[in-house]
Formats: structure tokens, sequence, C-alpha cells
């Protein structure tokens, strides 16, 4: 099970709407605003504004700045309700976002001309230099808000996927086994398939590679977990370490044989022996006997 979901317009539209990304988004402008402000200044902006005798050139630029935040609290309070009662389309979201870019640059430049002394700022290089900022101090808010939006989307389609498994009756052991989950590191619910699908279990470093049926040929599914962490989790469903790089289904192993003083294991619809090492030998004959 993989939840690879396409980005497309309509996956960023939604994306544009989302109250809880409008929230990711106007906090994490937030931050890079005030970082920019106290830390950055700005001087490419400062240039503009002068010396007042009541506010210094930092001040002004720190009320424009908040001023420039306010205006963008509005609009994307108002993207979010026309969200909520008619489905934009990606075309309708880009137009809203320009208008909001538009009233931000006009607000901020008039609060600037106005408290640098009326009249004394040259607004048409300053709206240029304005425009450059704000597109560059939202970047990173949207690309970080995009990147959990997604997140919080693949882990919900995980929950409903899982939600969708049929629930073994634990009481009766024909069933108790016909589903077999895999977790990975983080205890995700990654990759789920019936029992008798599994064929074995090979390490990877970090990683495992499950192999499995999948509509009558084998088939590999790749999990971020190791053997060590899956050798006691499974076992009760019928895998079993056989080997440092080995885990095998007992239900499809068909063959068992002796060469050169090691037992190989066949397993059904995989043309490569399975080797059961001596460290392991002793543990996975009883078990496998049993």
């Amino acid at each position: 099970m993989n939840t690879d979901q396409t980005v497309n317009s309509s996956t960023i539209a939604q994306f544009l709407v989302h109250g809880g990304s409008i929230m990711w988004f106007l906090e994490l402008t937030a931050v890079c605003t005030i970082f920019l402000v106290v830390f950055g200044q700005p001087t490419s902006i400062l240039d503009y504004v002068e010396q007042t005798g009541v506010l210094s050139p930092l001040a002004q630029v720190s009320i424009g700045a908040l001023s420039g935040f306010a205006v963008l609290m509005f609009c994307r309070a108002m993207l979010y309700l026309i969200g909520k009662k008619s489905e934009l389309n990606l075309t309708q979201c880009i137009i809203l976002l320009l208008v909001e870019a538009i009233l931000c640059v006009a607000v901020v430049s008039l609060v600037l001309w106005a408290l640098s002394g009326a009249g004394r700022m040259q607004l048409a290089p300053f709206v240029g230099d304005l425009l450059l900022s704000i597109v560059g101090l939202e970047l990173a808010p949207y690309v970080i808000s995009f990147l959990i939006y997604r997140l919080r989307l693949e882990h919900a389609e995980v929950l409903r996927l899982r939600e969708m498994l049929p629930k073994p009756d634990r009481s009766d052991p024909a069933l108790a086994d016909r589903i077999i989950n895999f977790y990975d590191k983080g205890n995700r619910l990654v990759f789920a398939t019936k029992s008798t699908n599994v064929l074995y279990v090979e390490a990877a470093d970090n990683y495992a590679n499950i192999h499995y049926i999948n509509e009558g040929k084998e088939d590999c599914f790749i999990l971020h977990n190791s053997l060590k962490e899956m050798e006691q989790a499974y076992s009760d469903s019928g895998l079993l370490r056989c080997h440092r790089g080995y885990m095998v289904n007992v239900e499809n192993v068909k063959l068992m044989r002796k060469e050169n003083n090691m037992i190989q294991l066949e397993i059904n619809e995989v043309q490569k022996p399975i080797p059961v090492s001596k460290s392991y030998e002793k543990e996975f004959m009883r078990r496998f006997s049993s």
C-alpha cells in the first residue's frame, strides 16, 4: 500500500483554502517577518524611509510590516470563508492571491509614505522592491506549510485504509493471521496483505524488502524497518528468522534440503533458495516443527 498522491491543480487549490494550511502559513510568515525586521534589517526598504524625529526608520518598517501582516490575515480569512461556501479552482485562488498582494503592497506603501514625511518617498521604485520582498518573505512559509499539508493528507489516508482492513476474529485461530500489518519505524501502518501472500523478508540495511504475491507473481515492498525489530513482532504471524538477512513465511516453505552442511529452503514462487544459518538453525527448526 503506497500513499502516493499526485500534486495537481486541485490539490494546490485545496491547500490554499484549507484552514490548517492558512494558519500554518500565517504563523510561519509572522516568524519570518519578525526575524527579517529584527535581525535582517531590510536595507532595501530602509533606504526609502527617513528619520522624522519621532520614529526611527526601523520603527517605521516595523509598523509597515505589522500593517501588511494585518492585511494578509484579513485576506486569508476571506479566502477561507469563500472556499467554505464554494469550491475554488486554482485559477480563482491565484486571482485572489494577486489581489491580496496588491492590497498588501498598497497598504504598506501608504503607511510608510505617511510615516516618512508624506511626500518625500519615491513610491515607484519602492513599490517594486516591496513586492519582491513580500514574494521572497512568503516563499519559505508556502513551501513548509504545503509539506505539512501533504504529510497530514498522507497520514489521514493511511488511517482511512487501515480502517478499511478486515478485522480478524482473534478468538478463531483459523482467522487470526489472515492479515499481516507491517509498520515502519514510526509505528505507522504502511503495508498490509494476507499472511499467505507473504513469501519472505530480506534485510537491506535499515530497511526490509517484503517479498509477496501480487496478482499471481512475486512483488516487493520496501519497508523502513529492520529485521531485528520485526523478528519478535511477527513471529506469531508465521514469519520466522532463519538467517541474518532473511525471515521466511513458514506457510510458503515447500521444501527443505541440506546442501554443503547448510539447510536451504525453497519458497513458493521464489527462484532462489533461502539459507538457514547455523546461528538460527536450532531455534528455527524448533519453531518450524511446532
